[in-house]
């Protein structure tokens, strides 16, 4: 039987493909119905500071949620420094984003510390499954990461990568809650 990792990267190739056969309208629609429901828990409605991800084209897309927001709530974005390391940064505005070596927004800006004051994470993953467990992109950034918050942390998640198990390892975090389309 093929090792937990091993297992990971067929399913992300797998998910990879699927990603492509999808109708990008039909994403879009889901990621606003998927943001909706976020905005209506009562999580988002207390938090005052939210750590958010900009998203990646397929991805659930937050860009509306930010934008929606950004001047009523903290927003905190990730920013990625090296290979091992990322950090989170205040977002101000689209005129101060500068995209990374992956193509990725991120802000400028000094590097968020008090992460005892978030009150909500919202991460995104390839893929969850029904126990909040996460697949990522194999870098492990939010497998370090998530260690340090003590706020509730939510998953973004189409219903086509919402699935019933994933592999497992030893370090992998669930997430309190999913939110789907499902």
């Amino acid at each position: 039987m093929e090792s937990p990792a091993g297992q990971k990267q067929l399913l992300r190739k797998t998910l990879r493909l699927l990603a492509k056969q999808q109708d990008p309208a039909e994403l879009e629609k889901e990621s606003r119905l998927i943001c909706n429901r976020l905005e209506l828990s009562p999580e988002f409605n207390k938090a005052q500071s939210l750590l958010l991800y900009y998203a990646l084209p397929d991805e659930v897309s937050t860009l509306e949620l930010i934008q929606n927001w950004y001047k009523q709530k903290n927003l905190l974005l990730p920013v990625i420094i090296d290979d091992s390391t990322m950090v989170l940064r205040l977002y101000t505005g689209q005129q101060k984003m500068q995209l990374n070596r992956w193509g990725i927004a991120e802000p400028i800006g000094e590097d968020y510390e008090d992460y005892n004051n978030i009150d909500l994470a919202v991460i995104p993953g390839l893929a969850f499954d029904k126990q909040g467990y996460r697949l990522g992109r194999g870098k492990a950034y939010y497998d370090r990461f998530l260690y340090q918050l003590r706020c509730p942390v939510f998953g973004l998640c189409f219903a086509f990568r919402y699935l019933d198990n994933l592999p497992l390892e030893a370090w992998d975090i669930p997430v309190q809650r999913v939110i789907s389309s499902l």
